[in-house]
């Protein structure tokens, strides 16, 4: 018999309205339900229910059924025939199954690794490309370990055709550690480690006399570069005060090579020809192209990082004996903490650093703290910080000598020539350094300041206002001939700083004046008359 209710006694239904299957408790039968999924409403009757027949184990005969089985099925009767058997064994699953996708992305990892460092052997050799100064020793390392590298990632990507890609593996490998000893460009100048006793120039021609007394010199050094570069420059070595230096840098670390040459080149202004050369054992010789001749100046440049050990006047050359102590960085945390008793010690030294961001760094911080220790120290070394190109790092040295400085200590004076200089080749100076000279009261800047004034009157009224009264002649002249915009500020001003000799020109331009104007005169002239 046909029974609705399934092994947890709830009773199958199903919706009359959407077909939808339920299972609802017994207590539920001749009661009113509702479809979960049409909303329909039906009495739970027999013509909903689903009547499922029960059967028990054994009592189908479905071959399927024998897969869910909880026991083992009987072994299979052997036929009445001989059987075939295979010799060969069952195949690998590694052999039948499809690649898997890591070892795809392996595969690609390999062949665009290598292609990236052929790539990189063939054109990185070039004037400030990735290997230029590297030895062919140092590139057949490179191309050594990519080679392997490539072939172990072949392999592994491609289990069903290991022979080929041993093959292609091969192709690299052969590429990679041929590419090294035909494609040499870097290698030749810029030569980093040599064989013991060998002569790193051998066929280059001499360009020395046997008679040289420097001879030896130019040989340990590789005076090639600094040679070549000054043949540019004509039998006097000058052209128009520009010239060419060499600088022999003795056991300069390579992590510290790139601070000491930004710090050189452009604290010397010079090209983007110039260039630096490895030396053997741990030396480097830079070649600074178009810098003024002053081989004292490049010098006291040198001994901010190490020791002038010798000048070879003749040869444009200094020997430095780098200290690669002066790189290292003092604690942040005593940095940046005004309260620390190492703040003042450590922040004054690193603005002897030859590193600018760190110098850059250290004056942002003095500049809002409180002067205390080594004050004069500190005052010397911004001033001649000034001499640096940077302009966002002369205004926070203004900064930061507003904060500093005392008078008679020769800040205004920096700041003044620093100003002139700047006005001449920018036409504009950097608010800070404007306003240090005006805190100063220094009269030198209102010919820059009344300039800057003219060119863009709000930026600039405030403070050309707080000249005061020396600006009066500077004033008026450009209230008689300016534009009517000018000539508002100008009122503006004269009537802070106007005296009696300003009235006839602003009771003149009063009349007729558009009413803003006039307005503003008015008032400029009744403030000069209050005063009197």
């Amino acid at each position: 018999m046909e029974e609705p209710h399934s092994e947890s006694g709830d009773i199958a239904i199903r919706c009359p309205g959407c077909g939808q299957r339920f299972k609802v408790g017994p207590d539920l039968r001749g009661r009113m339900v509702e479809c979960g999924s049409c909303d329909q409403r039906f009495r739970v009757e027999d013509e909903v229910m689903i009547r499922q027949r029960k059967f028990y184990p054994g009592e189908r005969r479905d071959a399927s059924l024998e897969r869910f089985s909880r026991v083992p099925t009987q072994s299979p009767v052997a036929p009445a025939f001989e059987p075939i058997h295979y010799e060969s064994e069952v195949p690998s699953a590694v052999t039948v199954d499809p690649t898997s996708p890591f070892r795809i992305i392996l595969g690609i990892a390999g062949v665009l690794g290598a292609v990236i460092v052929v790539l990189i052997l063939i054109f990185g050799g070039g004037p400030g490309g990735l290997l230029d100064g590297t030895s062919v020793a140092k590139r057949m390392i490179l191309s050594s370990f990519t080679a392997i590298l490539t072939m172990v990632l072949l392999l592994v990507a491609n289990p069903h055709g290991r022979l080929k890609a041993a093959l292609v593996g091969a192709l690299f490998v052969a590429g990679l550690l041929a590419l090294p000893f035909f494609f040499k460009e870097g290698t030749t100048k810029h030569v980093s480690s040599y064989q013991a006793g060998e002569d790193p120039l051998d066929g280059a021609e001499e360009i020395v006399s046997a008679e040289d007394p420097l001879n030896d010199i130019k040989k340990e050094m590789h005076y090639e570069p600094v040679a070549e570069a000054l043949a540019k420059y004509g039998p006097t070595r000058s052209v128009q005060g520009k010239t060419a230096y060499g600088v022999w840098l003795r056991d300069l670390r390579d992590f510290n090579k790139h601070q000491v040459v930004e710090y050189l080149t452009q604290s010397t202004g010079a090209s983007d020809e110039s260039w630096l050369y490895p030396r053997p054992p741990d030396d480097f010789l830079i070649v600074l192209i178009d810098i003024e001749n002053d081989l004292g100046r490049v010098a006291d440049l040198c001994g901010r990082f190490g020791e002038v050990t010798r000048t070879f006047e003749g040869l444009h050359v200094i020997e430095v004996k780098v200290n690669n102590e002066s790189f290292i960085q003092g604690s942040l945390d005593k940095l940046t903490n005004p309260d620390n008793p190492s703040f003042y010690e450590l922040n004054r030294r690193e603005l002897e650093s030859i590193d600018l961001r760190r110098v850059g760094e250290a004056i942002k911080r003095l500049s809002v703290a409180e002067p205390k220790l080594f004050r004069r120290d500190i005052v010397k070394r911004l001033q001649q910080l000034l001499e640096h190109p940077d302009l966002e790092m002369k205004s926070d040295i203004a900064r930061a000598l507003k904060v500093w400085s005392e008078e008679g200590d020769g800040s205004v004076e920096a700041i003044r020539a620093a100003a002139k200089e700047i006005m001449v080749a920018e036409g504009t100076v950097p608010r800070p350094i404007i306003a240090f000279m005006v805190q100063s009261k220094d009269e030198e800047v209102i010919p820059i300041l009344d300039q800057l004034w003219a060119d863009e009157a709000g930026p600039w009224e405030t403070l050309y206002g707080e000249m005061g009264p020396p600006i009066e002649d500077w004033v008026l002249k450009r209230f008689m001939d300016g534009s009517p915009t000018l000539k508002i500020s100008a009122a503006t001003l004269l009537a802070k700083v106007g005296t009696e000799k300003s009235l006839p020109a602003l009771r003149e331009a009063k009349e007729g004046a558009r009413s803003e104007t006039a307005v503003v005169v008015g008032r400029a002239i009744e403030a000069i008359e209050s005063r009197r």
